[in-house]
């Protein structure tokens, strides 16, 4: 089984509408936080996750325009799983596939009114090099690094 006991994925889905919250809410609650999450943090678009090349690279070699700020109007997901591999969490791909399709199955239950964004560890926070050939992270992705392990729980 791909996603067993070890290798759990839970998709924490948080839509919250605008008419439920402050008036004139522009961004989602999680972006809302604080600039240390949203500039440290990236949320990837849940339509560019199929685009992405398998195994999933690092979130620093993911196309710029796969991240954005989630609104107010937006479903973000949160996937929580088990890394069996210290470099990376699915060097096989083998995670890939079920991730996006539970993460369609979260977007049409919950039907945003805009878009669905993801937070996936290894594709929002800039990670170490898992192959031969890649650099090290910059001084800018460990201060970025660091920033987003200090506003997580």
């Amino acid at each position: 089984e791909i996603l067993g006991r070890d290798c759990i994925v839970r998709l924490a889905a948080m839509a919250m509408e605008v008419t439920r919250t402050v008036e004139n809410f522009v961004h989602h609650p999680v972006a809302n936080a604080g600039e240390h999450v949203v500039s440290s943090v990236n949320f990837i678009w849940m339509s560019a996750l199929p685009e992405l090349p398998v195994p999933w690279p690092r979130s620093q070699e993911c196309p710029r325009n796969a991240f954005s700020r989630p609104s107010a109007d937006d479903l973000v997901l949160a996937v929580s799983h088990a890394w069996r591999y210290q470099a990376h969490p699915d060097p096989n791909g083998n995670k890939a596939a079920l991730i996006v399709e539970l993460a369609r199955q979260a977007t049409a239950e919950h039907q945003p009114k805009g878009s669905t964004a993801t937070f996936f560890d290894f594709l929002s926070l800039s990670q170490r090099p898992f192959q031969g050939g890649q650099e090290d992270r910059s001084e800018e992705d460990l201060r970025r690094f660091a920033s987003a392990l200090a506003a997580m729980p």
